[in-house]
């Protein structure tokens, strides 16, 4: 035998060896006992001291009885879990899974309930989760807070069920300065001033989805935008960059018709935006529904400065993104 198959068979072998058994590479999936309806998140960043609180009150359906509710948490801390406006419950943290079980002394009924948690959290650094970016301008540095969370780092946001088969509808509602933008999934439904620095931003109920999908971005942003197709397409950079989003623009509003017609099939809401970071994210770009997410250079094209493959690379990537939101 040639000693190159030999050295072949041999590295093979050792591979299968290496290889978990089926027992260890069975699929860790949330237990079906208890599967969540609707999310109705309200969070309030502290963008200078790097802190958040939050508040997330699920509908769930319990389709069999349960003292038990486990769903997906990492790096949060709870500070009360309630049933149902009623019944207080307990919590252990499994870290290693990025669990939460929730504990109540009796047994929940099959049917619907509220399952409401009380929480907070560390905005971080590294671009998964809930994260802040900062940048310099002329007047001085400026911070931008984000969320990014494919595959699975909707839980470093809010208790859930970070997987992609169990879908729900979120309402959001957020609480920031005054002078700040906040961009989400759905347009936003009101602005309520609750004091000369700060503002309530509640955002329209998302359709059914998967919590990878969830966004939330707020800074100091302009956006530009036009309605095509019934569909308020736009672009959000930071302020002074909108010279550098009108290719963007341009190519997301042929693109959308263009989709429209490939698959047969309308785009199902009633904005789409393309969101500049201030710098670059972990996995370069992430097509949240209704809000795509991407590092500035895959999105911003400066017709003085850049070159002929860049604006190749800004139309590749958002012809791609965009594929996703059908």
């Amino acid at each position: 035998m040639p000693g190159h198959i030999r050295l072949a068979l041999i590295v093979v072998a050792a591979l299968l060896a290496a290889a978990p058994s089926p027992a260890d590479a069975a699929p860790q999936l949330l237990p079906d006992d208890v599967v969540p309806v609707h999310y109705n998140l309200s969070v309030a960043p502290d963008a200078s001291a790097l802190t958040w609180q939050g508040k997330v009150v699920v509908g769930v359906l319990v389709r069999r009885p349960t003292s038990d509710v486990v769903l997906n948490a990492e790096d949060l801390v709870f500070d009360r879990v309630t049933l149902d406006g009623t019944r207080d419950g307990t919590t252990t943290f499994d870290i290693g899974l990025g669990r939460a079980t929730l504990h109540f002394s009796a047994p929940i009924a099959p049917g619907a309930h509220m399952l409401a948690i009380d929480y907070h959290g560390k905005i971080s650094r590294e671009t998964l989760g809930f994260f802040a970016m900062d940048y310099q301008t002329s007047t001085g540095p400026q911070r931008t807070l984000a969320t990014n969370f494919e595959p699975a780092s909707a839980r470093k946001f809010l208790p859930c069920w970070d997987e992609p088969a169990r879908k729900a509808t979120f309402s959001l509602t957020v609480d920031v300065p005054a002078d700040r933008t906040a961009v989400s999934n759905m347009p936003v439904q009101t602005e309520e001033q609750l004091s000369p620095a700060t503002k309530r931003v509640r955002f329209v109920m998302t359709p059914r989805m998967s919590t990878y999908l969830l966004f939330l971005g707020i800074g100091d942003f302009e956006r530009i935008h036009r309605i095509v197709e019934g569909v308020d397409v736009g672009v959000v950079v930071k302020r002074g960059d909108t010279a550098k989003a009108a290719y963007a623009l341009d190519q997301a509003a042929l693109l959308l018709h263009y989709y429209d017609n490939y698959f047969g099939y309308h785009y199902p809401l009633p904005k789409l935006d393309l969101i500049a970071a201030p710098g670059e994210i972990e996995g370069g770009s992430m097509e949240n529904w209704g809000a795509i997410f991407f590092s500035q250079g895959e999105l911003l094209f400066d017709p003085a400065k850049s070159t002929e493959p860049e604006r190749q690379d800004v139309f590749e990537v958002v012809s791609h993104e965009m594929s996703h939101q059908w």
